[in-house]
């Protein structure tokens, strides 16, 4: 089959008008569009925002039908095809599509479909704007011939997102060997070409790290590309096989606040890893294709979302963009964020993996209760993994030289692998009367709700975990005064000068009583609701002393009343333990890859 073309031409409201041509095709014409986008695993019915407005067999208009709520056929002669639609394109999101008159973000996935028995034919994109856009600039990972891209099959299409805009800012780096790019479109500052150089030098040290930690990059990989897209206080990145999508606050980008730069890093440094954990190594069920089509699960997601979130952040400490106080902070939130989920106690990590389609990602304000979090449970489970290499692997090398061997053998990149080949491979670094023990180390981490060794994996590391009740203010663990002594059994958020329940523990007095997730609080203890009084009277009270809440539910008053009770020890804080034998000292030291561990 000819190749297929796709012609974008922007038009006025969001609306990105789509000519797809398909040439020397048979008499029937079947296309679809992906329910889900791969590296977003949750349906997301791109469908929603198709319009056909028509199709041409051999130039004649024809009908077409709706074969489901994603695919449509129409019947004709052989010959040539033209299918005409429309796609509404303002989803501030990594997965879909957004134009407007400056700016536009496309992800083929969203915007193109598929015609069903030509995937795998060559798949052409030309951008055609209209007069007012004719000065814009372009960004992606292949790069484009006046306006047109060329791609080898469906799947390489829509693993290749395209960002335009009239003003895009670019910088350059050089790393493991070929040229990496960021483009960053929205900003709105006088020193954003100041910005985008200190992003540009901690970016490269995050890639040069990472790339020395697996050995080399992809063969399939010449060049990359970060698509950085600001907005007013978005967040989100989706990893692709030569680039990723980020979006971000335009306060990240220019340093306006630094824990919101780290977190920006953060985001770099997750989405990158993946060019490794994910798209070149992939779960099994994963290496033949994507099913784009349905649901396509694998139980494998605590470990290619899990341990890159447990590396995101450990490279930000290799690289030196955040100092050691800093890494320990951001993983004691992690720990923190687990403990208050009360999902870990129902849902296993395999379990979360293959219910992240509803659940996690569908699950709405009951999520936390009924689910646990695979990136974070996967983290924390990667660094209890890591505790155990380090301590008994017969080189004493941790779980990024375990990952590195596998993604290194040609075999495990073209099968793709699962929990039984992680196993036998960091199996076979450690003495074999550690062997079953491993395997049954890893079986309750996964498998099992409740069994997570953070006591463990702080000691092999020289580290102190201890445990307090939630602070008023971040920074202040362990500050008495500003700890809370009871606790409410809800949380709260202040939106617009108004208070609402944000999360409710199920089994919590307040729950029992009534209380519920969206409530509005509008007076405590006859006093009007605000943060001073919410946290003085709900948080710093007395166990078993009683309370009342008075609330707005769907337009309704009501009130509710329940006993205090002392607050849940379940913020983390980590911490060097200068007492630590120098065994644990220089495994730490390894584990950081720091010259000092005690440093």
């Amino acid at each position: 089959m000819s190749a297929l073309i796709y012609r974008l031409m922007p038009h006025s409201a969001h609306r990105l008008r789509i000519r797809l041509q398909i040439a020397s095709a048979g008499e029937k014409l079947q296309c679809y569009l992906p329910i889900w986008i791969p590296g977003s695993y949750t349906r997301r019915d791109f469908s929603r925002y198709l319009n056909i407005l028509k199709v041409e067999n051999n130039g004649k208009t024809v009908a077409w039908q709706l074969d489901n709520p994603s695919a449509w056929s129409a019947q004709g002669e052989a010959g040539d095809w033209l299918v005409e639609y429309e796609v509404y394109a303002r989803d501030y999101s990594v997965r879909g599509c957004y134009l407007d008159d400056v700016r536009a973000m496309i992800n083929p996935a969203c915007a193109c479909l598929a015609v069903r028995g030509a995937e795998q034919a060559e798949h052409h994109l030309i951008w055609q704007p209209d007069e007012s856009r004719r000065d814009w600039h372009s960004a992606g990972a292949i790069a484009s011939t006046d306006n047109q891209w060329q791609f080898d099959d469906y799947q390489t299409l829509i693993d290749t997102p395209l960002m335009f805009a009239r003003d895009l800012l670019r910088c350059e780096f050089e790393a493991g060997g070929i040229r990496h790019e960021i483009a960053v479109c929205g900003h709105h500052g006088q020193e954003d070409d100041i910005a985008l150089k200190l992003l540009d030098n901690d970016i490269a040290d995050i890639c040069r790290n990472t790339i020395a930690q697996f050995g080399g990059l992809p063969e399939d990989v010449p060049f990359y590309s970060f698509l950085l897209f600001l907005t007013e206080n978005g967040y989100g990145g989706l990893e692709h096989q030569r680039s990723t999508l980020l979006i971000s606050s335009r306060e990240a980008f220019s340093h306006g606040n630094k824990q919101s730069y780290i977190q920006l890093l953060n985001l770099f440094s997750h989405e990158y890893f993946h060019t490794w954990n994910v798209k070149s190594l992939r779960p099994k069920a994963y290496a033949k294709g994507y099913e784009l089509e349905h649901e396509h699960i694998s139980d494998m997601l605590w470990l290619f979302e899990g341990f890159t979130a447990y590396f995101d952040s450990l490279i930000l400490l290799r690289a030196n963009t955040i100092d050691k106080a800093q890494y320990l902070r951001l993983f004691s939130q992690d720990i923190s964020r687990h403990l208050q989920r009360q999902g870990q106690h129902y849902q296993t990590l395999a379990r979360s993996s293959l219910e992240s389609w509803t659940k996690l990602y569908n699950g709405g304000e009951n999520a936390p209760n009924i689910s646990t979090n695979y990136y974070i449970h996967g983290a924390l489970a990667a660094w209890c993994i890591d505790a155990y290499l380090h301590r008994y692997s017969l080189d004493r090398q941790g779980l990024d030289q375990r990952l590195a061997e596998i993604w290194q053998q040609a075999a495990y990149r073209a099968q793709g692998i699962d929990e039984a080949d992680f196993i036998r491979h960091a199996q076979s670094r450690l003495p074999p009367e550690r062997q079953a023990e491993f395997a049954d180390f890893i079986r309750r981490l996964i498998h099992e709700c409740d069994y997570l060794p953070l006591e463990f994996a702080a000691e092999t590391f020289g580290l102190r975990l201890k445990y307090y009740a939630p602070p008023q203010e971040a920074n202040a663990i362990g500050n008495h005064q500003l700890t809370a002594v009871t606790e409410a059994g809800i949380r709260w958020q202040e939106q617009q000068g108004k208070f609402y329940v944000r999360l409710n523990d199920p089994d919590s007095p307040a729950a029992k009583a009534g209380i519920a997730a969206n409530d509005e609080i509008i007076a405590v203890c006859g006093e009007q609701a605000n943060a001073a009084n919410l946290w003085r009277r709900l948080m710093r009270g007395s166990g078993g002393e009683t309370v009342s809440i008075h609330i707005l539910r769907d337009g309704l008053h009501h009130e509710y009343s329940w006993k205090l009770r002392l607050a849940n020890y379940d913020t983390a804080w980590l911490s060097i333990d200068e007492q630590a034998e120098n065994e644990a000292a220089d495994r730490r030291r390894q584990w950081w890859r720091t010259r000092s561990a005690k440093r």
